[in-house]
């Protein structure tokens, strides 16, 4: 199965960590990054992500405002909070 995460925060250093943990844990995830809703929405549609991991708080469209379009687009698509 192919591996491919979608990181959305607004604070950079925030995706970095995650992305390293993902990594240290499993090399064979594909790590993309948003940093804000509107560029998650445009991003998951390109690379179809197995797992979203989105923080709530936001510009531009915050974590639930993006959820609720990601969600019928990529049903089977796990969404993190």
């Amino acid at each position: 199965m192919r591996k491919v995460a979608l990181l959305v925060d607004d604070s950079r250093v925030s995706r970095m960590m995650l992305s390293s943990l993902i990594l240290a844990e499993d090399s064979s995830w594909h790590v993309f990054e948003a940093g804000n809703g509107a560029e998650a929405v445009s991003m998951a549609e390109q690379h179809q992500p197995t797992l979203i991991i989105l923080d709530i708080n936001m510009p531009v469209m915050d974590g639930f405002e993006a959820a609720a379009l990601l969600r019928p687009m990529l049903p089977k698509t796990t969404l993190l909070f």
